[in-house]
């Protein structure tokens, strides 16, 4: 049942979140020129940490099985909270990893592994069942 959740994922992934970055990364390296291209793929793996640990903390009910007013709910304002302190974290991160030669390409290294271990973390979620 895992693989309903990759599939969600990847949909969600590929269709509203990538189109905006390439959007965005095609304007920075516009302005800032291709020096910047390992930053862009640092601030690509960083989404999708990021993504990934939303898809861990949330609730996992099957798609569209759960009404829309259900999930008006507030009960994950904690967990947003949570993702936009982390996003701060890396930033900070990625502002210091920077100042050391090649830091961004360990940095990248560090987040490709990281992203091997939280994919494989979801792959094995469950799904509440619907009554």
């Amino acid at each position: 049942m895992a693989s309903i959740f990759k599939g969600v994922y990847k949909g969600v992934f590929y269709k509203m979140i990538l189109p905006v970055y390439i959007v965005l990364a095609l304007v920075y390296l516009w302005v800032f020129g291709l020096r910047i291209i390992p930053q862009i793929i640092a601030i690509l793996f960083v989404i999708i940490i990021l993504n990934l640990i939303t898809v861990k903390l949330m609730d996992k009910h099957l798609p569209f099985s759960v009404s829309f007013k259900d999930g008006e709910k507030m009960d994950d304002l904690g967990i947003t909270l949570f993702i936009f302190m982390l996003s701060a974290i890396f930033g900070v991160v990625h502002y210091i990893i920077n100042r050391l030669n090649y830091g961004v390409y360990i940095f990248i290294l560090i987040e490709l592994i990281l992203i091997g271990i939280l994919w494989t973390i979801i792959s094995k979620s469950k799904y509440h069942k619907i009554n």
